[in-house]
């Protein structure tokens, strides 16, 4: 059984952050979710945190050099197993991440643009989230994930990790699927 920390890479609304509590749940892992940390630094108002207001409030990418820095705080002094949830989000995010820290498994979930926008528009009505309400950004999203973030799986399938999983399966299927790659995985 695979026994490392995990990447669970896709696009928003793909169901990563359901997938990261069941798998930290089910096997100990700490789950990182990049999208929760940005969000905390938004909320506390500092200098930081108003420059991510201002960019995720138009549906963009935070930076690399801000998000590598706020996952290296994260993970200086971590210890045990974890699951990251949205990073890394850019190849150069990636490369930063290969030299802080192991990763043995990507598991890739892979879903339509048409189910994205419809879980998006789901969950927005009882995220609160602004970039979970608008179509508008939610498709700049999906276009910057596609440019930025879908040549990430060419990088892990190139180092032999990826695991790619059909994200449009139902919560309980692709749980289990992912299981199983753990229980195989070496």
């Amino acid at each position: 059984m695979y026994n490392g920390n995990i990447i669970l890479l896709g696009a928003p609304g793909s169901g990563k952050g359901t997938l990261g509590k069941q798998l930290a749940e089910k096997y100990g892992y700490t789950l990182i979710s990049t999208g929760d940390i940005l969000r905390e630094e938004k909320k506390s108002g500092s200098d930081i945190g108003k420059k991510i207001n201002d960019i995720l409030g138009k549906g963009n990418l935070v930076p690399d050099e801000i998000v590598n820095q706020i996952v290296e705080n994260k993970l200086k002094n971590f210890e045990g197993q974890f699951i990251l949830d949205g990073f890394p989000r850019t190849v150069p995010q990636a490369q930063f991440l290969d030299t802080i820290s192991d990763i043995g498994l990507v598991i890739f979930l892979d879903v339509s643009d048409n189910t994205i926008r419809e879980r998006i528009l789901e969950r927005g009505k009882t995220s609160g989230r602004e970039d979970d309400q608008n179509v508008d950004i939610i498709n700049r999203r999906i276009i910057q994930y596609k440019t930025e973030t879908q040549p990430l799986v060419e990088f892990y399938k190139f180092k032999k990790i990826l695991s790619q999983i059909d994200g449009e399966n139902s919560i309980q299927e692709v749980f289990n699927l992912v299981q199983n790659i753990i229980k195989l995985w070496n």
